[in-house]
């Protein structure tokens, strides 16, 4: 990924200077799964019986897509970024397309995808051609 993106403005900016700290981002990532633990638990309340887990499962997962990709989507920030003012941006430093929130959202389940943020940038991150930047960086 480079170090300089041109934005929507035709300004030059250092990308790296407005990443989001990697504490910040597992603080997001926390924040978000327990929202969506939270979710879970609520629909797990109105099972009946053992029979319906799969259906759980099942909707489980598409409540973890729908999260990340609603969110990050209409203004690249999850509760977890809004709560650490964070945000997701593209390369034009603008909220992500739905496209790439899908692709996002994908990698975050690809096997020793985790292990990447802290070896890097995370895959999630740089197949998708985003950054998790300050919302608010520091003047």
């Amino acid at each position: 990924m480079e170090n300089v993106v041109t934005n929507s403005a035709n300004e030059q900016l250092d990308v790296l200077s407005l990443l989001a700290p990697k504490w910040k981002r597992g603080i997001n990532l926390i924040i978000d799964l327990i929202v969506i633990t939270g979710i879970l638990k609520l629909v797990s309340l109105t099972l009946e019986s053992h029979e319906d887990l799969i259906q759980f499962w099942i909707f489980g997962i598409t409540v973890f897509f729908m999260y990340f990709i609603f969110f990050e989507t209409i203004n690249g920030k999850t509760i977890g970024k809004i709560i650490t003012r964070t945000k997701v941006v593209d390369n034009l430093m603008e909220v992500p397309s739905f496209k790439k929130a899908c692709i996002r959202t994908i990698c975050r389940n690809l096997p020793f995808e985790p292990i990447s943020g802290f070896l890097g940038i995370p895959w999630h991150d740089s197949l998708s051609r985003t950054y998790v930047i300050n919302d608010h960086p520091m003047q």
